[in-house]
């Protein structure tokens, strides 16, 4: 019975650091969509660059490496191909996740969606 609680406990713990990464996490990463938003029309165009890239890259250069048995794995990821593949990706999800974000709030960004004294603000400053 004490190490079915104990569970418990530890589940209760782990969603409540949870609760408290995300919500600074998504006020961050909120204010950076609206600080970079007058690029947000580029985002889309962006995101599918880099997965288009990513694609030429990794499938047509470095996985054919990597299969070959002759060649090292270590030494594969070390050239230009395998560097630009690992960019476009990265450079993938971030604008998956700025395309998202910006995509919630199009007139007002993020702070003024969520904090009326902000929208009041912007609002005045507009007029």
């Amino acid at each position: 019975m004490n190490n079915k609680k104990n569970d418990i406990m530890a589940l209760s713990n782990n969603g409540v650091g949870v609760i408290k990464a995300a919500a600074p996490l998504s006020g961050i990463l909120g204010t950076l969509s609206d600080i970079f938003s007058p690029i947000a029309p580029f985002a889309p165009i962006l995101f599918f660059i880099s997965i288009i890239s990513f694609i030429y890259f990794y499938f047509l250069k470095v996985r054919p490496r990597i299969k070959d048995e002759k060649s090292i794995n270590s030494e594969v990821y070390l050239e230009k191909s395998a560097k630009i593949a690992g960019f476009s990706l990265i450079t993938a999800v971030i604008m998956a996740v700025f395309w998202g974000i910006s995509s919630q709030y199009p007139n007002e960004g993020f702070m003024a969606g969520n904090f009326e004294s902000v929208k009041n603000f912007q609002e005045q400053m507009l007029d």
